[in-house]
């Protein structure tokens, strides 16, 4: 053994400062949990543990609001990109797609928005015979002339 080992001693805890409070308190967008937590955070009693614990919970908040904005502006980005996709020819959509009620249960989902495709609403039946929501067929025809199943190849402008 290399010399004596000296047992670790826990850190020791940190004295609670208002500025810490206030951030965590007072900010625009407070969490539920901060919330909940503010009335006994403002007492004297309040363990320099709680305070860590609000500050996660509120920075972990911070961060999920930071995320969902970042995601919703890289989505709307990408839907007025057309990167290199050719639409259909908007005349002949028309004339190729077939309205239809939908009457076999067999057909569960529209591939375009992964929802249901309910028995006896409207859709659109494509030439491959592939059925989609009108609404999701239609702005998909206008990013790129290929059906999203098969790749059927639509007229193209």
């Amino acid at each position: 053994m290399i010399g004596k080992q000296t047992p670790i001693q826990p850190p020791t805890l940190f004295t609670y400062e208002k500025p810490l409070f206030s951030v965590l308190t007072f900010s625009k967008t407070r969490s539920k949990f901060t919330t909940l937590l503010a009335p006994r955070l403002q007492d004297s009693e309040s363990t320099p543990t709680q305070l860590i614990i609000a500050s996660v919970v509120e920075q972990y908040h911070n961060d999920e609001i930071l995320m969902r904005r970042a995601l919703s502006e890289s989505a709307s980005e990408f839907e007025s990109r057309n990167y290199g996709m050719v639409p259909a020819k908007e005349s002949l959509v028309n004339e190729m797609l077939k309205r239809i009620k939908v009457e076999d249960e067999d057909i569960k989902v529209c591939i375009v928005c992964l929802e249901q495709l309910k028995v006896g609403a409207e859709a659109y039946r494509m030439p491959g015979s592939h059925i989609f929501h009108g609404d999701c067929i239609e702005k998909w025809l206008k990013q790129s002339h290929y059906c999203p199943i098969c790749r059927f190849e639509m007229p193209k402008n």
